[in-house]
């Protein structure tokens, strides 16, 4: 039966001794995974990559049975077994039927999506206690988990070059695309580098047998708080992606939390876990598998840019999931983790938000926008529309001086737990710019601004838009945007090295990304 084929006939709740209401499709590059109830069957897809072969069925049934073993170590009644995909007699498709078998499946307990770690981070409801119980969890795993000179040999220099050079040969064609050439170049030069200056420390780590079967993909998602803490969906499918420091492990999770814009977490993740599992010395080697993980995850991302089956929006997360990664991955090579203060500056309708939004998911980082904390302040929703004159009512000065004091208020808590912070309002006061430019001193970060500008016709067209649509909390209007043009301050007062002026019709992922790249270089 061909792959399309099967996928339609397993989306047919018939094809389930249970008979689930309906049945979901959810589908990674190697795998497809279907919801039914209360259940998840996960089919691998039939495909020989240079890292991973499920091209026969064999290999398909070996790897659905590993898969269970393994995830049995971090879960508890979530993986229940392997099941047989089946030819009915009617030509159908069954799950256990007594027909000529087809494929197999994983079976497992669903989950709730709103108790993985991710979704607590998406709603600020992770505290630090969490994240200490999970680096006690991932101690005991680690102490427990298999080692053994087969082992070791993938925390050697060796092995951990060839996972890089592997990483990068697969990356190739697409830097200077979906990350940027010097991303690619810069961190291939500081992993080399690296592993050539530190090997007695990756040594050192091997001879205090720190070498584990781990789990390899130690995700946000990954991590469910349902029932105590479990942890799905390690790696099955190649050894010497599994086996590896315990380090590698930590920096993946630790990596996940700042790409989520929770370095305070990242930091407790690794104290609690350098505690309990009494290692000192997982510092001395956790940048460098900072930059390898987060490296890796723009590979997978930029993979999933010309494999993607869901159209132009998935392409467009693929490669903003590229560029955040690859961002990221050039932060840890430069040892550069502290917060930046970025603020985009312009007059309604020249695109700011689409910038700062963008900005803000392509740099971890925590986005303000003055529409929304102005109505905040005064008790409204986002649809709640006010048509009040310029300079009158919700936008009178006083009512201004009230959003920007909360907006630097906010970003003064961001910045102090580690955040990168983008603020996104008019600023065409100086004097606020100044006071963003001040907070950024005292926190010794660095501060850059963007200045965005766009053609007056595509201005009037975005704002008669926005009215139409009701869908964002800005109120701008035509007059309004006539009056601030007006009153517009320039920004001559800010080091011509800190500012970028953006056309705001070209706001899109690859361009933010290279405003502050600019800034950066």
């Amino acid at each position: 039966m061909e792959s399309r084929e099967l996928v339609t006939a397993l989306l047919d709740p018939a094809a389930y001794p249970q008979r689930p209401a309906s049945v979901e499709l959810r589908e990674t590059h190697i795998s497809w995974v279907f919801l039914a109830d209360e259940l998840v069957f996960k089919v691998k897809k039939p495909v020989n990559l240079e890292f991973l072969d499920y091209s026969t069925r064999t290999r398909r049934r070996i790897m659905c049975r590993r898969e269970v073993e393994l995830n049995q170590r971090m879960s508890a009644g979530v993986y229940l077994g392997v099941d047989r995909i089946t030819a009915g007699p009617d030509g159908g498709v069954c799950i256990n039927g007594r027909g000529r078998v087809l494929d197999y499946a994983v079976r497992m307990r669903r989950l709730p999506e709103e108790a993985t770690l991710t979704a607590h981070l998406q709603r600020d409801t992770v505290r630090g206690d969490d994240i200490a119980k999970l680096a006690t969890l991932l101690a005991r795993f680690h102490a427990e988990a298999a080692t053994g000179p087969h082992v070791d040999r993938f925390g050697r220099i060796r092995a951990l070059r060839r996972n890089a050079e592997e990483n990068f040969r697969q990356t190739a064609e697409f830097a200077g695309g979906p990350i940027s050439r010097r991303e690619f170049e810069e961190v291939a030069e500081t992993t080399r580098r690296m592993l050539t200056s530190r090997r007695g420390l990756f040594n050192q780590r091997v001879a205090d047998g720190r070498i584990r079967d781990g789990h390899g993909d130690l995700r946000t998602d990954h991590v469910y708080f349902d029932d105590g803490i479990q942890v799905i969906d390690c790696i099955e499918f190649n050894d010497r992606f599994r086996f590896a420091d315990a380090a590698a492990d930590i920096a993946f999770l630790a990596m996940d939390l700042d790409a989520h814009a929770a370095p305070a977490l990242a930091g407790i993740l690794v104290d609690a876990y350098a505690e309990a599992a009494g290692d000192d010395d997982i510092r001395a080697v956790l940048g460098y598998y900072l930059m390898y993980r987060a490296f890796t995850r723009a590979k997978v991302a930029c993979m999933r840019t010309s494999t993607a089956t869901g159209g132009p929006e998935e392409v467009a997360r693929a490669e903003l999931e590229a560029r955040r990664y690859g961002h990221l991955a050039l932060r840890y090579a430069r040892n550069d983790r502290g917060p930046r203060l970025i603020i985009t500056a312009g007059i309604t309708g020249t695109g700011k938000t689409t910038l700062a939004k963008t900005l803000g998911e392509a740099l971890c980082a925590k986005h303000i926008s003055a529409d929304q904390v102005r109505k905040e302040l005064a008790g409204l929703e986002a649809s709640d529309r006010r048509h009040d004159p310029v300079d009158q009512g919700l936008y009178a000065p006083e009512m201004n001086e009230r959003v920007y004091s909360e907006m630097l208020s906010r970003a003064e808590a961001f910045l102090r737990a580690g955040n990168t912070v983008v603020l996104d309002a008019t600023f065409r006061r100086r004097a606020d710019r100044e006071r963003a430019a001040e907070l950024a001193r005292r926190f010794n970060c660095r501060f850059l601004a963007v200045h965005c500008v766009a053609p007056p016709e595509t201005v009037r067209e975005r704002i008669e838009r926005r009215a139409e649509e009701g869908s964002d909390w800005s109120d701008g209007r035509w007059d309004i945007y006539l009056a601030q043009a007006a009153a517009f301050e320039e920004l001559d007062e800010l080091p011509a090295d800190n500012v970028a002026a953006v056309d705001a019709t070209l706001a899109r992922a690859k361009q933010a990304t290279m405003v502050v790249d600019r800034l950066e270089a």
